[in-house]
């Protein structure tokens, strides 16, 4: 429920995407980098069949590599987010329309 601010990265100013996955990785003890493009070379790809709880999952809603947004799978066929401005940190099924047509990547920082 924490509201989406651009550059934000706690729960105290609100989150965006990647600051979103930062902070929840870091409360488990695991640095990523603050930028998604960044956060996309973390880890190692991992197929969209075979993604497990945890696992980064990257969009590029305008088909465009530099407007990338990332969330975290829940393990059960959703992932959770910062999804945008006046949104706020939610879950979202990763086979609805809008997520299945634009799913970029996923990869696994997670052993």
């Amino acid at each position: 429920g924490t509201p989406y601010r651009p550059a934000g990265e706690t729960p105290d100013q609100g989150f965006d995407c990647s600051g979103f996955v930062k902070w929840v990785y870091a409360r488990h003890g695991i640095r990523l980098p603050r930028r998604t493009q960044d956060q996309l070379m973390a880890g190692r790809p991992v197929p969209r069949e075979e993604l497990k709880a945890g696992d980064l999952i990257f969009f590029a809603p305008s088909g465009k590599l530099s407007s990338l947004h990332v969330g975290i799978f829940d393990g059960h066929g959703g992932f959770i987010h910062s999804p945008s401005p006046g949104g706020r940190v939610r879950q979202e099924y990763l086979l609805a329309p809008y997520w299945r047509s634009s799913y970029y990547a996923a990869n696994r920082v997670l052993r």
